[in-house]
Formats: C-alpha cells, sequence, structure tokens
C-alpha cells in the first residue's frame, strides 16, 4: 500500500469515527449507508453546504458537509435547541460550526497517526437542490443516515504538485 493510500485509508477510519462523535447531538444517530468512489453527481434537496480546504505539507484537499433543508433544520434543533423555519446566513453559519468540530477531530486524528494537516477554516453556501458534481481528482462520497434525516460528506485529498509526502 502506497503512503497516499494509507493516508486516505486513516482519514476515511477517522473522518467515519468523528462524524459519530460530533454530528450526534441528544436523540440524535448517524450510521454511514453508503462510499463511494466519484460519484458523477449527487443530486436533490440540499441547501446547505459548508466547505473546508485541507493543507499539509505533502497533501492539498477539502472536506465538504451537504445538508438537505430539512435535514439541517432538525439538526440545527436537537443540537442548539431553536427551532428555526427558513434558513438564514446566521442558521447556515451552524454548518459551518459542525464541520469545523468535524474536521478537528478528524485532523487529530489523522495527525496524531503521522498526518501534518493544518488548521482550516470552513465556508457556507446556501441554495435550493444544489448539485454536487465530482471533480477531476479522487473524492470519496459519504452518505450517512440519521434520526433526523440524510446527509453526505465529501473528502478528497491529493498529493500537492511539488511537494514531498514525509
Amino acid at each position: 500500500m502506497s503512503e497516499e493510500q494509507s493516508l486516505i485509508r486513516v482519514f476515511v477510519g477517522a473522518l467515519k469515527e468523528s462524524v459519530e462523535e460530533s454530528l450526534k447531538g441528544p436523540g440524535i444517530r448517524s450510521n454511514l449507508v453508503s462510499m463511494d468512489v466519484n460519484p458523477s453527481i449527487v443530486q436533490g434537496e440540499i441547501s446547505v453546504a459548508s466547505t473546508l480546504s485541507l493543507i499539509s505539507s505533502s497533501y492539498v484537499g477539502t472536506i465538504n458537509l451537504f445538508f438537505p433543508k430539512a435535514t439541517f433544520l432538525k439538526y440545527y434543533e436537537k443540537l442548539l435547541g431553536e427551532t428555526p423555519t427558513e434558513i438564514n446566513t446566521e442558521v447556515a453559519d451552524a454548518s459551518s460550526e459542525l464541520l469545523n468540530i468535524l474536521y478537528g477531530l478528524t485532523k487529530k486524528k489523522v495527525n496524531e497517526r503521522g498526518g501534518d494537516f493544518a488548521p482550516s477554516l470552513p465556508n457556507s453556501f446556501l441554495g435550493t437542490n444544489i448539485s454536487v458534481i465530482s471533480s477531476n481528482h479522487k473524492s470519496l462520497y459519504f452518505h450517512f443516515d440519521s434520526d433526523v434525516g440524510h446527509f453526505f460528506v465529501v473528502l478528497s485529498v491529493t498529493r500537492a504538485e511539488g511537494r514531498k509526502a514525509g
């Protein structure tokens, strides 16, 4: 197994563990339903998306979190105790906070196993029926189901041009 494959395997394991830790609240259980490499598109009722850049001495990439509107509003209610009826920029910021927590836990686990990923700040996006189209590099699409609905995490990691592993 190459160093890159080993890193991806560690990242995937840490990501799955971190989703279980960070995206659960009172009465919320999340389970991985499927994991695919480069599906052509994820379509649906996605209304909230957050993205965060991954940077290390040898690798770059992104980690993304996607919620359908109904799932996100239920997560928001369970985690914060408030019941918004619409998603505005203030409410959507909770998606960035969730991704930040998810990445913080994942980064810690990956770095404890030899990675050197740096802190990063997420950005959130609002929309209606957002589609996720795969890019030219390898992406892993994780479909999770929970007590409040389904959501997606997309991980893309590739060797940074001009950077050597180790």
